[in-house]
């Protein structure tokens, strides 16, 4: 029974000492940098995407998508997966290949953007804002001052952590303190 529990509370502290390097400080994000390959560039003032025979122009044409909804303050994230799903359909059809977010959104807005683009041959694409702290923006700080540059980091590490899967969130509608 001893040998038990020592087993078990190592792999109990085990599992939380991952869940923290992995979700809260990256340490464990490490990619493959051999095959390295991107399937966008930019040259000069046009960007490129590859169609699979090459690089093709990209003209965006983009829609500004807000996260709030009507009835509710724009920090509830109120909008359903489903309403994402069918606003993406929509955005479509109005001939959108772009969608422009300015800050993070809930997991329903980014499971419905993986939903609709899975298996998705006219997919679309996103460009992710990342939100600067207000007082910081305005203060006498520069940009590249500890104060102002860390928490920037730490946001740029949130979005590309929420696009990628990695970011855990409390609830539908608040960032776990880290």
């Amino acid at each position: 029974m001893k040998k038990y529990m020592i087993i078990a509370s190592i792999l109990v502290i085990g599992w939380f000492v991952f869940d923290h390097l992995y979700y809260y400080t990256g340490d464990l994000y490490l990619p493959n940098m051999s095959e390295a390959s991107y399937f966008a560039k930019a040259e000069g003032e046009k960007l490129y995407l590859d169609s699979g025979n090459g690089f093709d122009v990209y003209e965006i044409k983009g829609v500004n998508l807000g996260l709030g909804k009507p009835g509710y303050y724009a920090t509830e994230k109120a909008i359903t997966k489903e309403e994402y799903l069918r606003w993406f359909t929509q955005i479509k059809e109005l001939g959108a290949n772009t969608i422009r977010v300015y800050t993070l959104g809930s997991e329903s807005f980014y499971e419905a953007f993986y939903e609709y683009n899975l298996n998705n041959p006219d997919p679309l694409y996103l460009l992710h804002g990342v939100w600067v702290d207000d007082y910081l923006l305005n203060s006498s700080y520069s940009a590249l001052d500890k104060e102002f540059f860390d928490p920037f980091v730490r946001s740029c590490q949130e979005v590309i952590d929420a696009i990628h899967g990695r970011l855990k969130l409390q609830t539908d509608t608040q960032l776990l303190p880290m």
